[in-house]
């Protein structure tokens, strides 16, 4: 039975996604986070800027063959276009009011090829961390890599906009989204994290570098949840803590050694911490 406290808070949740697309501009410190063969890509809002009389954001990072050049993106109603600085206009990125059978061209920003047109295959509703979101599910053209859904007012699950696929022949996937007020993390919580939280203070994670387990000393109220996400974002290890203790041993023997990250939330507080496993 969920309980009013709880019901409230996905309320709230729920009512920042809805109004996401409602906000006049991008807040500067918005990203998208993608895993790329291991490591993560961040696509960040840098800057709010004025071109042709709108009210645009400039965003800095790429997910793509290491180019970049500047851009700039502008937002209207459930469409977002991307600046074209070689044409000198905006054109179309993302049309969230589209639906089944429709499509739309984006121009290759890469390589000025010809442009590729998105269809949409179908629509559907997709749950991320409780949420429901609109989801367009696409077809493209081969030779590009786009991802296989659009998120209502995200963006591709697999890259900001797409990618010449000779070029990267993989990409993504989108790891997490976040702005001033709601963060979205695709497996959990992790990379993104929302500044509804407060830190948990006398924290202490020790051995670091650790073996087969480390210990995790602290002073706090319960339920503890302890989260270990691998270097893309992947959850690998999760535990439940009802009883009040100060003194817990995490035992890692299904881990490969490398680098992961831990994170202990309460109901109030969050905790993080990178942490290495050596052989």
């Amino acid at each position: 039975m969920i309980s009013l406290k709880n019901l409230l808070f996905q309320l709230i949740i729920l009512s920042s996604v809805l109004n996401l697309w409602g906000q006049p501009n991008y807040s500067i410190g918005t990203k998208w986070v993608y895993n790329h063969f291991g490591e993560t890509r961040t696509i960040e809002v840098v800057k709010d800027t004025v071109i042709e009389g709108k009210n645009c954001q400039k965003i800095n990072g790429t997910c793509v063959c290491g180019i970049y050049k500047p851009k700039y993106i502008y937002r209207e109603n459930n469409k977002l276009f991307l600046y074209d600085i070689i044409e000198n206009k905006f054109q179309l990125l993302y049309d969230f009011s589209l639906t089944k059978n429709h499509s739309w061209k984006i121009p290759d920003i890469h390589y000025n090829l010809d442009s590729i047109t998105i269809k949409i295959d179908s629509t559907g509703i997709k749950n991320f961390n409780g949420v429901d979101f609109e989801i367009q599910y696409i077809s493209y053209p081969s030779k590009f890599e786009f991802g296989d859904f659009i998120i209502k007012g995200i963006g591709s699950n697999n890259s900001f906009y797409p990618i010449y696929r000779y070029c990267e022949p993989k990409s993504g996937p989108l790891l997490c989204f976040q702005n001033e007020s709601f963060a979205l993390n695709m497996e959990g919580e992790g990379i993104c994290e929302t500044n509804n939280y407060s830190n948990i203070d006398d924290v202490f994670i020790y051995p670091n570098p650790f073996r087969e387990s480390f210990k995790v000393e602290l002073k706090y109220t319960i339920p503890l949840f302890i989260t270990i996400y691998n270097s893309v974002g992947k959850i690998v290890l999760y535990r439940k803590f009802y009883n009040l203790v100060n003194d817990l041993t995490i035992d890692t023997f299904s881990l490969n050694s490398g680098l992961y990250i831990v994170v202990l939330t309460t109901n109030k507080n969050r905790f993080t911490k990178k942490i290495i496993k050596i052989n």
